[in-house]
C-alpha cells in the first residue's frame, strides 16, 4: 500500500485501487464469468464453446468435440480350452477432444489368438 493510500484512504475504481493498485473482492465488472478490471473469475455466466469457456478456459466435461486419434488392440486375458490356451484381444478406438485434449476410449470386438496365430 502507498502511503497516499495509509493517509487518504483508496481510490476504488470497481474493485482495484488507482493509487496503488491493490484488489478487493467487491465491486467487480463482471463479463459474464470474468472481471474486466482484475480479470477474478466466478463459476457462473460462462460463454461455453463445446465443453470450453471462450472468456476463462474453464472446461466442463461435457460436449466434447471428439476426433479419433488411433486404434490399437489390448489384451483383455487369456483362456485354457482343451489344452490349447488362448489370447483374447479387444480392437480400442482413443477419441481425443480438439479443445480440450480430454480421451474416451471405445472398446469393441475382440479377437482370439492362439501360440501359433489367429483364429
Amino acid at each position: 500500500m502507498k502511503l497516499i493510500c495509509l493517509f487518504l484512504g483508496h481510490h476504488w475504481d470497481y474493485c482495484i485501487c488507482r493509487r496503488c493498485s491493490k484488489t478487493r473482492d467487491q465491486h467487480h465488472k463482471w463479463d459474464g464469468c470474468k472481471c474486466q478490471v482484475c480479470g477474478k473469475t466466478r463459476d457462473q455466466d460462462h460463454d461455453w464453446n463445446g465443453c470450453k469457456c471462450r472468456r476463462c478456459f474453464k472446461i466442463r466435461d461435457q460436449h466434447h468435440d471428439y476426433v479419433s486419434v488411433g486404434t490399437h488392440e489390448e489384451y483383455i486375458g487369456s483362456e485354457n480350452q482343451g489344452g490349447v490356451e488362448w489370447g483374447f484381444y479387444e480392437n480400442v478406438t482413443t477419441y481425443r477432444c480438439s479443445r480440450c485434449g480430454h480421451e474416451e476410449k471405445n472398446r469393441s470386438g475382440s479377437t482370439r489368438v492362439q501360440q501359433d496365430g489367429i483364429v
